[in-house]
């Protein structure tokens, strides 16, 4: 991969009170993304290197439960950056 490789990212959760609404975020190092509802999200432009991510969730009464952080890393297969 490179910078311009796309990354996808999944996940998925469930709540046990019955048409309950939940809120999703995917924090890639420092930035946090809002992805709503969305259980799906592809991201490039990650720099070659180690990264690290976490999703965490968050429904309409404020109850919230996050992923342990987890580490993946880019390496520039492409030979762009030489």
């Amino acid at each position: 991969g490179s910078f311009f490789t796309t990354f996808f990212f999944s996940f998925s959760s469930t709540d046990s009170d019955e048409g309950e609404t939940c809120s999703h975020f995917l924090q890639i190092d420092s930035t946090i993304y809002s992805t709503s509802d969305l259980q799906q999200v592809q991201q490039a432009g990650l720099s070659e290197g180690i990264h690290r991510f976490r999703v965490w969730v968050v429904d309409s009464f404020g109850d919230a439960d996050t992923l342990n952080w987890r580490s993946f890393t880019v390496i520039d297969t492409t030979g762009e950056n030489e």
